[in-house]
């Protein structure tokens, strides 16, 4: 029996579509998707109702990921659910890509913050040798 691989609309989990199942549960979230195999073969499958309400702890990765720091995000993501390491990215990213957060984007902007600092540092203390050479 084949099994396609279709995402949860409410958290991006992957979820598990095997041929002549009526309803899809997400592992993750808990979202109930009524299905039959035209359905799947749709771009979007219909939530029943049932489930779906945002983890706690959403916040908490988007935050993450808005910062730029996806493996920070993974990690809440792992510690909550219990998933393995390239699930709990997919749902990390999936999440991204569902709130609109560009996860490179935010690491550029992370990198642009530091070396700004760094800039920020070696001018200073350029500054103070120039001071230290003219007073000594």
């Amino acid at each position: 029996m084949e099994t396609k691989e279709l995402r949860c609309s409410a958290c991006g989990a992957a979820l598990h579509y095997k041929p002549g199942q009526a309803v899809i549960t997400c592992s993750h979230c808990g979202t109930e998707y009524a299905v039959n195999d035209a359905a799947v073969a749709g771009p979007v499958l219909q939530p029943t109702g049932f489930g779906g309400d945002a983890p706690a702890y959403e916040a908490e990765v988007l935050a993450f990921l808005r910062a730029g720091q996806l493996i920070e995000a993974v990690k809440v993501v792992r510690a909550h659910t219990g998933l393995g390491l390239r699930e709990a990215k997919e749902l990390a990213e999936g999440l991204a890509a569902r709130e609109g957060v560009d996860v490179p984007a935010a690491r550029n902007k992370a990198c642009m913050l530091i070396a700004a600092s760094l800039l920020f540092l070696v001018v200073a203390a350029i500054i103070v040798a120039f001071i230290l050479v003219r007073v000594g």
